[in-house]
């Protein structure tokens, strides 16, 4: 998928891209960051919770924030910046105050920041505290697997189900259907609670037996959610 035409990214304009939700944010975020790399713009991945440490790229840099706003990049580049690595293996990231500084620095094209985590499952409910959106951020991209669709509200497949019980009505044992992932990018504490200058969803894992329902969201909640300033179709060959 070309990210910087469906995002309408401007290259010239340097941009905090916040990245949430659940169902592949990783991949989507290594995508991402590559296409922009290419280019030839500089790209820092962070967070502002933590991630695991990426396999898509050799080298991990670990730098504090006050060098990384002082860090001048000569060339195209990807750095992965935290302020350590934890016992557990995941890069500690940011405060949205100390992202905001890096962001300042001329030499740093694009940062691109998760802003929450979901266990890598498909679909998630949404805590007090997440996710944690930097104030000056550009771009939000929020993410909701579609693959979720006809699979069972368990632990297996939705993240925090308290909190997606609370806003969809489902209990233990239900099946995740259409309306639930209208009603969770539509509520006030759900996938859009945090926003950016510009808004984006992307309804990705679409595979073809979920792919016309892909459509019947899309349009519920263009209809329904004018601050989404457009809804992506990602399908999994994508």
């Amino acid at each position: 998928m070309d990210y910087i035409n469906e995002l309408n990214i401007d290259l010239n304009h340097k941009a905090i891209i916040t990245v949430t939700g659940s169902g592949g944010k990783t991949t989507i975020i290594s995508e991402l960051a590559e296409q922009l790399v290419k280019m030839g713009r500089k790209v820092i991945i962070t967070t502002t919770t933590h991630i695991y440490l990426p396999n898509f790229n050799n080298a991990v840099t670990i730098l504090g924030a006050t060098i990384l706003a002082q860090l001048k990049l000569q060339h195209q580049c990807l750095v992965f910046a935290g302020k350590y690595i934890s016992e557990d293996n995941k890069l500690e990231g940011f405060s949205t105050e100390e992202i905001t500084a890096i962001h300042k620095n001329p030499n740093v094209d694009f940062i691109i920041v998760e802003g929450d985590g979901s266990k890598t499952l498909p679909i998630k409910g949404y805590e007090c505290y997440e996710p944690v959106v930097p104030d000056m951020t550009d771009i939000l991209i929020s993410i909701i697997g579609l693959n979720a669709l006809g699979k069972t509200v368990n632990d297996k497949s939705v993240h925090r189900i308290e909190k997606f019980e609370k806003i969809t009505g489902k209990t233990y044992g239900d099946i995740i259907e259409k309306e639930d992932i209208i009603k969770l990018v539509l509520a006030p504490d759900g996938y859009f609670k945090c926003r950016g200058y510009k808004n984006y969803l992307i309804l990705n894992q679409v595979n073809d037996r979920i792919y016309h329902y892909s459509f019947k969201i899309r349009k519920a909640l263009i209809e329904k959610a004018p601050y989404i300033d457009n809804i992506i179709i990602k399908r999994d060959n994508q």
